[in-house]
C-alpha cells in the first residue's frame, strides 16, 4: 500500500526536477526591441517599410530564422549578429511606380500606423518555434537623397 502512495510522489518530483533542468523557449529567445520606419527615395513614388526586431539569444543554441510575417503578409529580411544579439531586417517595399499618375504626383505606398501582429518562425537543431512580436516602436522616417 505504502508502494501505491509513493508513486504519485515520485512522478511528481521527476517531474518537476526534469522541468528544471530543461530550460523554456522564453529563456533562450526574447524580443528586446522591435521597431518599424517609413523611407523615403529621391525618386518620386519610391519608398517602403522598414522593420528592424533585435532578439537576445542563447549563445549554445544556433537558431536561423525561417519566416517574418508582419500583418499576414511574408516579409523579406535578413538578419546579422550585433553584440551577441540576432537583429532581423525585414523590408516592404511601397513604390508606386504607375505610369498612368505623372512622376511629380506619385506617392509611395507606406505605413500608417504600428502592425496589429508579427510572428517570426525560428528553427534550431531541436525545435522550431513560432515568436509573437506584440509592440513596434514607431521611428523617425528616414529620407534618402
Amino acid at each position: 500500500m505504502k508502494n501505491i502512495q509513493l508513486l504519485p510522489i515520485c512522478l511528481v518530483l521527476l517531474t518537476t526536477l526534469a522541468c528544471k533542468n530543461s530550460p523554456s523557449t522564453s529563456q533562450t529567445v526574447s524580443v528586446k526591441t522591435a521597431s518599424w520606419h517609413n523611407w523615403v527615395g529621391g525618386v518620386p513614388g519610391v519608398g517602403g517599410t522598414n522593420y528592424v526586431i533585435q532578439l537576445a539569444i542563447d549563445q549554445q543554441e544556433k537558431w536561423t530564422i525561417t519566416k517574418l510575417i508582419i500583418d499576414e503578409k511574408e516579409v523579406p529580411f535578413s538578419t546579422d549578429l550585433e553584440n551577441g544579439d540576432l537583429v532581423v531586417r525585414g523590408s516592404e517595399n511601397g513604390n508606386n511606380l504607375d505610369e498612368t499618375i505623372p512622376p511629380n504626383r506619385r506617392r509611395p505606398l507606406l505605413r500608417e500606423s504600428n502592425p496589429q501582429s508579427a510572428v517570426l518562425t525560428l528553427e534550431s537543431d531541436e525545435k522550431t518555434i513560432q515568436l509573437s512580436i506584440d509592440h513596434f516602436q514607431q521611428t523617425e522616417t528616414v529620407s534618402y537623397p
